[in-house]
């Protein structure tokens, strides 16, 4: 944990690089176990959780993400089935996905790209509570020379959208790196232990 936090403040743009996000996970055990598998999930969440307000503060009147957490959470708990909720997490992404032409327009009720991370750190969130853990099925976070940017969209996982619901997308024009090193501060010694105690 030290070395990351290492890692995260050494980093130009304080990212905490997908391969160690990779390790982290890797070092708890395979996820198709069950209690590593509640431990990934867990800590989607709670990095979900982490960025629902940004949402709120744009969209009041419109639940979805919270539902997208509520229903992670219940998987976790087993009243709902993973298959169900890999099939709701599809159609979210789906949905959300479609909202990218709209991002950061000039009308009243434009979401930013802060709001719209957040939504799917929520659906990044209820695929992981299904058993689709996104770092085990992409070779990118095996390699130390990706960075977020080099991420594809449904490819990241949920800590990432996270992280640019909380401090902006990397090298984009809101990125702030200080907000991005106090999201990763707060993963890898709140999120986690959290997480882990959680088990």
């Amino acid at each position: 944990m030290e070395r990351a936090l290492k890692a995260v403040q050494q980093q130009p743009e304080h990212q905490l690089l997908p391969i160690y996000r990779a390790a982290i996970c890797n070092a708890v055990g395979k996820p198709d176990e069950p209690k590593q598998h509640r431990f990934l999930a867990t800590l989607a969440v709670l990095s979900a959780k982490k960025v629902l307000p940004i949402w709120t503060s744009e969209r009041k009147d419109d639940p979805f993400p919270q539902r997208l957490v509520r229903m992670a959470e219940k998987t976790l708990k087993g009243d709902l089935p993973k298959d169900d909720a890999e099939t709701a997490a599809e159609e979210a992404f789906e949905q959300a996905v479609n909202i990218f032409p709209e991002l950061n327009e000039v009308t009243p009720n434009a979401l930013s790209v802060r709001a719209h991370a957040a939504e799917l750190a929520a659906v990044a969130a209820l695929f992981e509570a299904s058993g689709v853990h996104t770092y085990t099925r992409f070779d990118a976070y095996a390699d130390e020379m990706t960075t977020d940017p080099d991420l594809e969209i449904e490819p990241s996982d949920t800590a990432n959208w996270a992280a640019a619901a909380y401090s902006g997308l990397v090298q984009e024009e809101d990125s702030n790196p200080i907000e991005r090193q106090d999201f990763w501060k707060w993963w890898l010694l709140e999120a986690i232990p959290e997480a882990w105690s959680d088990l």
